[in-house]
């Protein structure tokens, strides 16, 4: 049985964490916060590495690019930024939002991005020249959240119109849309095998949804709402942030651990690449890593066993040397 707990708390932020991501070498981490920054943290050490200043108003959203070599966020300024992480420098603002950028994300290819905001669309860019490249149309209120599908061919966007819609980079189409929430659609995550989808709504529940049927295979039961939702990436577990953040079993939609700790609601959650830690971010200004003790000391574990048998190695190593030396001496003074 999994042994969940918290293994740091990550202080800093002056103000709500209103969003996380985790980076691909799993000892890095970035939030969000209201405090107008985006902080990038090294796990091990709960030490900040980087802050990024550039928005005029507070850092909503914040994606990681998969080859971790920058990070884009979205602002209540109306701009996304891309920013490069070794240098801490902003590469790139993206004007053309009408009003707050609520939502960012990522494509596998690292050559796009997409944001959602107010203006009922969600914007898909080029990187390197930061020009709008698509448009998809079609929701009738906000878009809150947006996620990108694996194959990079397809993309999720939530909105305030509760709903939420697949849609096809290629052609720009709707492929479904997903009705169901009796609130808003706040977050939104795929499955590692594109099959999948998973919504949190203001209505205080989130759904796995079938994307070929478009229908709820399961609907999990938080409090009050569902702020934010991840995957796990063997897909066998989600992660969802309410009062709590809670994992959930997604083949029965069975709650498996309720995380307590943060003195308000969660905001914002994400798991680790390893599934062994998850993130969460809240508005009482903390970040808290999570850990699967259980799993974890094995990790542990193997990784002592590993240095314990470097250790006999070198030291069988030095003595085949010492060993060889004393011959080579014994024979020379013979």
């Amino acid at each position: 049985m999994a042994a969940w707990t918290s293994s740091a708390i990550l202080q800093g932020h002056k103000a709500d964490v209103l969003s996380v991501a985790v980076f691909p070498d799993g000892q890095h981490v970035i939030t969000a916060s209201e405090d107008k920054t985006a902080t990038i943290w090294e796990v091990s050490t709960r030490q900040v590495t980087s802050t990024f200043h550039g928005h005029r108003d507070s850092v909503l959203a914040v994606a990681v690019f998969p080859d971790g070599s920058k990070v884009i966020t979205g602002s209540q300024d109306c701009t996304a930024k891309i920013w490069d992480v070794r240098t801490g420098l902003e590469l790139k603002t993206l004007d053309g939002h009408d009003d707050d950028c609520k939502c960012v994300a990522v494509f596998p290819d690292c050559k796009h991005v997409i944001t959602g905001s107010a203006q009922k669309a969600a914007l898909i860019w080029d990187v390197s020249t930061g020009q709008i490249v698509t448009t998809l149309k079609g929701h009738k209120r906000c878009v809150l959240s947006v996620a990108v599908f694996p194959s990079g061919q397809r993309v999720i966007t939530g909105s305030e119109d509760k709903t939420a819609i697949v849609w096809d980079i290629g052609t720009g189409e709707q492929v479904q849309v997903l009705f169901g929430h009796l609130r808003q659609v706040d977050s939104v995550a795929v499955f590692p095998n594109g099959e999948q989808v998973i919504t949190g709504g203001g209505d205080g529940t989130a759904k796995i949804w079938n994307v070929t049927t478009g229908q709820a295979v399961h609907t999990l039961e938080g409090k009050r709402f569902m702020k934010s939702v991840a995957v796990f990436p063997d897909g066998n577990l989600v992660l969802t942030g309410s009062r709590e953040a809670m994992i959930w079993e997604a083949s029965s939609g069975q709650l498996v651990r309720t995380l307590e700790g943060h003195k308000i609601s969660v905001s914002c959650v994400a798991v680790f690449p390893d599934g062994n830690r998850v993130l969460s971010g809240s508005y009482d200004q903390l970040a808290r890593v999570w850990v699967d003790y259980n799993k974890m000391a094995k990790v542990w574990a193997e990784t002592d066993n590993k240095v314990a048998l470097h250790v006999e190695a070198k030291k069988t190593r030095e003595r085949e040397h010492h060993d060889r030396v004393h011959r080579s001496g014994w024979r020379h003074s013979r």
